[in-house]
């Protein structure tokens, strides 16, 4: 029985543009890390946009890493905006980031803070989302352990995918009472 050994050859169309003399398009059209369509799209103050917001509450609140995913920058501020904007650097350079404004969470101006990811969000719907992504380790109980505790309220229950401490997925159920 033999064995043949398997080669694969990852090919960048855009990069060999550039090494011919061409132009590539500056950004991305999917996610870094889940590879979806980038609907909303988390910006630094490098300006590269690779991460959508759905995936920023992965990155930046369960991982703890606050750099650009392209470049390495440091990023300790983000702002998530529509994917078609182009330019969410230039918005992130007018929103406050004194320690003292960047502890409270809710509405900046036209924007809303989310604390744990250190976000501002240009929609609420994906502030309130990943607000209630954002669940404490520490504090998290199944919700099977909630309702046997708590009988008397109804339950919405609301399914988000995360990465936990020994980097496997594991679905987090949050549980808001109503």
């Amino acid at each position: 029985m033999s064995t043949k050994a398997v080669c694969h050859v990852v090919v960048d169309i855009e990069l060999q543009d550039v090494a011919r003399g061409g132009t590539a398009a500056t950004t991305t059209n999917c996610c870094a890390v889940c590879v979806e369509p980038l609907e909303w799209v988390a910006i630094g103050p490098c300006g590269h946009r690779c991460v959508c917001a759905r995936c920023i509450v992965q990155v930046r609140f369960v991982s703890e890493d606050r750099r650009c995913h392209v470049c390495g920058a440091p990023c300790p501020l983000v702002v998530v905006v529509k994917g078609h904007c182009i330019n969410g650097a230039d918005i992130l350079a007018e929103l406050p980031s004194s320690p003292s404004m960047i502890t409270r969470q809710g509405r900046v101006d036209n924007f809303w803070f989310n604390v744990d990811t250190a976000a501002y969000f240009a929609d609420e719907q994906q502030f309130k989302v990943a607000r209630i992504a954002c669940v404490k380790k520490s504090f998290y109980k199944p919700k099977e352990w909630w309702r046997s505790h708590r009988r008397d309220v109804c339950w919405k229950n609301e399914s988000y995918v995360v990465e936990s401490d020994n980097l496997s997925r594991v679905n987090m159920c949050c549980t808001v009472v109503c």
